[in-house]
């Protein structure tokens, strides 16, 4: 099923990009105030979203490893967070450029939508860093599945941040022109896909991560116990019996040569 999702989307993700772009800037009308810099939100807005899909995805794997303690559910966290990360800073990135000129700068420190955010983004961060510093596989996915669970906790957060509080003057979509819905409907469709396209191909790359690593344990574990093998029958038998020494060396050096 994954794979054929993927190559359906390999075939659907081009022209849905190219249809999403004609709406936004040869469709869609002028905002009154904005004019034509509001259709930045056309992709921040769906980018946005996309992320809290993975965070969400993230916090999800994280409880079924938990309960499991299957690493498959594992790689699929670590494959969602890092979309996630791309897709909140590719965000937080067309959202400053919409800042400077509506705005008159990139950031506005009191805005409490883009410290939530900044906060948000940085928590999984350090998620993926954690995954860096432990080399256990077992212990690296219980550490990060308990970060990857409280992290979720902040999407809630970001999103009521500017329904709630309004601070900076920070815009929410409501009462969209007929022709403004539409295109915003399908670039956040669009946005969607190539967010699963990114995903499903991430975690393809975990599993074959996976694999090595399981490999490289397996020929370790094979090699220790091939040097035991070698070694215990000449220092255990070989003071009393030569005889039985030399022919357990040999079926030894056979059983290597096997392998």
């Amino acid at each position: 099923m994954p794979r054929m999702l993927a190559r359906l989307l390999d075939i659907v993700i081009l022209p849905a990009m190219v249809v999403s772009l004609a709406l936004a800037f040869l469709y869609a009308p002028d905002e009154a105030t904005m004019h034509s810099v509001y259709r930045i939100f056309y992709f921040h807005v769906p980018a946005a979203a996309a992320s809290f899909l993975g965070f969400a995805i993230v916090c999800a794997s994280s409880v079924l490893y938990l309960r499991t303690r299957r690493l498959r559910y594992d790689v699929i966290a670590a494959a969602a967070a890092e979309v996630g990360v791309l897709f909140c800073t590719l965000g937080i990135g067309m959202g400053m450029l919409w800042a400077k000129p509506v705005w008159g700068t990139f950031w506005i420190p009191g805005d409490i939508h883009l410290m939530t955010t900044a906060v948000l983004l940085l928590i999984y961060v350090a998620y993926l860093m954690l995954r860096a510093a432990v080399d256990d596989p077992e212990r690296r996915a219980r550490l990060a599945a308990v970060v990857g669970i409280f992290g979720f906790a902040g999407v809630p957060i970001v999103y009521f941040s500017i329904r709630i509080v309004q601070v900076g003057n920070h815009p929410v979509l409501k009462g969209l022109d007929p022709h403004m819905q539409l295109t915003f409907m399908v670039c956040m469709t669009t946005m969607m896909l190539f967010f699963t396209f990114v995903l499903l191909r991430r975690i393809r790359l975990g599993d074959a991560r996976s694999a090595v690593e399981r490999l490289q344990l397996d020929a370790w574990a094979m090699a220790e116990r091939s040097e035991d093998g070698a070694d215990a029958p000449r220092l255990v038998a070989g003071a009393e019996h030569p005889s039985s020494t030399l022919a357990t060396t040999e079926s030894t050096i056979s059983a290597a040569k096997a392998r």
